[in-house]
């Protein structure tokens, strides 16, 4: 199974921006680098993984997930999730990916156990795995293996 992972990133200095009560943009920039490294660290030591793709309108994002070893696509026009993804997705189907898993850049304690425990759910594909946030009320990732 050929298996890119997908990272979606909004701009560091804005993202979390219920935190900006208690945090200035420096720091809430300086937290958001912490979790996109942390997160591409994670999914870039994982064999499964053939590459990593982050996808961003932030410049420094993109820099800094290139320097960690990510590939990477600029986020063209309005910021829209599912615009980014699709757009994601093309890129990483050129290359002839089968497989795409699309995981935040702000989840502090993912490990690459867990990645593990949800690729070893697509063993047969077609499958769609996903991952649903404490509260049941959002996606944390979404593995799809068509």
């Amino acid at each position: 199974m050929s298996l890119w992972a997908i990272v979606p990133v909004k701009p560091l200095r804005r993202s979390k921006s219920r935190l900006a009560e208690v945090l200035t943009p420096e720091e809430r920039n300086a937290l958001n680098r912490g979790l996109l490294e942390n997160t591409i660290k994670t999914l870039i030591d994982i064999p499964e993984i053939a590459h990593v793709l982050v996808v961003s309108r932030d410049h420094a994002a993109l820099a800094l997930a290139r320097s960690l070893g990510a590939r990477t696509v600029q986020e063209n026009g309005a910021p829209q999730l599912n615009v980014a993804l699709s757009r994601a997705t093309v890129i990483a189907k050129t290359y002839a990916t089968q497989s795409v898993l699309v995981l935040p850049a702000d989840l502090p304690l993912i490990t690459p156990e867990d990645v593990q425990v949800m690729l070893s759910r697509a063993f047969d594909p077609p499958v769609v795995v996903v991952a649903p946030d404490h509260n049941q009320k959002g996606t944390n990732a979404l593995l799809l293996s068509p």
